[in-house]
C-alpha cells in the first residue's frame, strides 16, 4: 500500500493507458469480427441468389473462392491498435500524463520545503540529477506500454511475418520502418525516450515558480501544447512551405510525427532532431536549477 501511496500518480497513469490500450484492442477485434461477419452474410447471399440473378453470377462465383478476411502479422496489428481511434486520444494524453506522474515527488519536495531537509544530508547538484533521473525513470511506461500492445497483436495474429502484411496489407507506418526492422524499433523507442525526457524537461522548467503541483502539471501541458501548434503549423506551415518550399520536411520537426513516422524516410535525422528538443531542453532546466539558493527562495511560501 505504501508503494501505491508514493507512487499514485505512475499507477493512474498506468491504469489510463491500460484502459485506452483495452479500449483500442477490443475495437480492433470487433472490427476484425464484423469482417468477418460481412463476409459470411455475402457468402449467403450469394449461395441464395447467384441462380436466380445471372449478373451475380460470375462475381459469386469468384467470391466463394476468396477464403475471407485475414489477419495481418502482429507488426501491422499494432499499429493499427495504436491508431485505432479509442486509442488515439492517448497521443494527445500521453504528455500531460507524463508530466503528472513525473513531476509529482519534485513538486512536492520543492512546495513542501522537504527539500531543505534532504540537502542537510547530499550535496544540491547531486541531490537534483537523482530526482531528474527518478523522474525519467518513469518513461519505462512507454516501452511497457507498447510491449504489451505488441504481445496482444502477436497473440491475436500469431505471426510476425510483416514482409507477407507489406504485400497484402496497407500499412500505417512508412514502410521504410520495415527495411531494418530491429534497428527500426530500437530508434522507434529511443524517439519516445528523448521527446519523453523533452516533455519532462518541460514540467521541471514551469515547477520551479509554479505554484502547486496541478499550477505546474497545467502551465507545463499549455507549454507544450503551445510547442506542438508551433510545429505543426508556423514552423510547418509558414517556414518549411514558405521559406523552404518543402512542406514535406516539417514532418520531421512534427510532434505528431512521432508515432508513425509519416512521410519521414530517414528515421536518423528524425532521431536527431529529437535529441536536440531533449538536449536544449535540459540545458534549460540545468541553468534555471544550478542556482541553489534561488531555488529554495522561489519555492518559499
Amino acid at each position: 500500500m505504501k508503494c501505491i501511496k508514493n507512487n499514485k500518480m505512475l499507477f493512474l497513469t498506468l491504469f489510463i493507458l491500460l484502459g485506452f490500450s483495452i479500449a483500442g484492442i477490443y475495437n480492433n477485434i470487433k472490427e476484425f469480427n464484423m469482417r468477418l461477419y460481412a463476409h459470411e452474410y455475402k457468402i449467403n447471399e450469394c449461395k441464395n441468389n447467384m441462380k436466380n440473378e445471372s449478373e451475380l453470377f460470375a462475381w459469386c462465383k469468384e467470391y466463394i473462392k476468396w477464403d475471407g478476411p485475414k489477419r495481418s502479422d502482429a507488426f501491422f496489428t499494432f499499429f493499427d491498435i495504436i491508431f485505432d481511434n479509442h486509442f488515439r486520444i492517448i497521443h494527445l494524453l500521453l504528455p500531460i500524463l507524463i508530466i503528472m506522474c513525473s513531476i509529482n515527488r519534485i513538486n512536492n519536495k520543492l512546495k513542501n520545503g522537504y527539500i531543505k531537509n534532504e540537502l542537510m544530508r547530499k550535496k544540491y547538484n547531486i541531490y537534483m540529477i537523482q530526482e531528474w533521473f527518478h523522474s525519467i525513470s518513469h518513461l519505462l511506461i512507454i516501452p511497457l506500454l507498447f510491449v504489451f500492445i505488441f504481445l496482444v497483436a502477436f497473440i491475436l495474429t500469431g505471426n510476425i511475418d510483416y514482409k507477407n502484411s507489406m504485400l497484402n496489407f496497407d500499412p500505417w507506418v512508412n514502410p521504410v520502418f520495415f527495411d531494418n526492422i530491429i534497428l527500426s524499433i530500437i530508434i522507434y523507442f529511443i524517439n519516445f525516450l528523448l521527446h519523453g525526457v523533452f516533455i519532462i524537461n518541460i514540467g521541471y522548467i514551469m515547477t520551479k515558480k509554479g505554484k502547486g503541483y496541478i499550477l505546474s502539471v497545467i502551465s507545463s501541458f499549455m507549454v507544450y501544447l503551445g510547442l506542438w501548434l508551433f510545429s505543426e503549423t508556423i514552423f510547418g506551415y509558414f517556414i518549411m512551405r514558405g521559406i523552404f518550399g518543402k512542406p514535406e520536411l516539417h514532418n520531421y520537426f512534427s510532434f505528431t510525427s512521432l508515432w508513425g513516422y509519416p512521410l519521414i524516410n530517414n528515421f536518423m535525422i528524425f532521431t536527431l532532431i529529437q535529441f536536440s528538443y531533449a538536449l536544449i531542453s535540459s540545458v534549460i532546466v540545468y541553468i534555471i536549477y544550478k542556482n541553489k539558493e534561488e531555488v529554495i527562495m522561489a519555492n518559499e511560501k
